[in-house]
């Protein structure tokens, strides 16, 4: 929807989002009611954004971590910026594999979301969590330092490296 779109059709849309199962909504910048029209190749490229983001998660769900790892390396190498999930959702999901006992995917899954989102201090922290979870000191050390190094107030980063005595 438009950022300039009538207050009735911002409220419809929330309404309809909030509804909807996995629904994204989308307020395009500098676009009234006809964002189609208006602001073209965004539109196209939010429409391709959400077919891929679906697309991912039928192929993780169908065909399992290694393939929606690939399908999502094809995407990354076309255009870098593009990720069909969003961090918190990765990180959501790659904690639901780790709780369930998936080590395996959720530190794929995790290695997913530091590819997506390199300059986020929680997705290192996450994927530190999950070699800690698989007994792989080393690696969770490495990406507990890496956490910190974004961030230095990251208070989990700081305890873990303390408990396991690098710090």
């Amino acid at each position: 929807m438009g950022e300039y779109d009538v207050p009735d059709v911002h409220a419809h849309a929330g309404a309809i989002a909030s509804g909807i199962e996995h629904a994204k909504r989308k307020i395009v910048h500098g676009a009234g009611h006809l964002v189609p029209l208006e602001r073209s190749e965004e539109f196209t490229r939010l429409i391709y954004d959400f077919l891929d983001s679906n697309r991912f998660f039928l192929i993780l769900h169908s065909q399992g971590v290694a393939a929606a790892v690939d399908f999502y390396r094809s995407l990354h190498e076309r255009d870098p910026e593009v990720a069909p999930f969003t961090e918190r959702d990765m990180n959501d999901l790659g904690y639901r594999y780790l709780t369930t006992g998936k080590i395996g995917g959720a530190i794929e899954l995790f290695k997913l979301n530091v590819l997506a989102y390199p300059n986020s201090f929680n997705v290192y922290d996450s994927l530190a969590e999950a070699y800690m979870t698989a007994g792989e000191t080393e690696r969770a050390v490495e990406y507990y330092r890496k956490s910190l190094e974004i961030n230095p107030d990251n208070t989990n980063a700081t305890n873990m490296l303390r408990e396991l005595g690098e710090q």
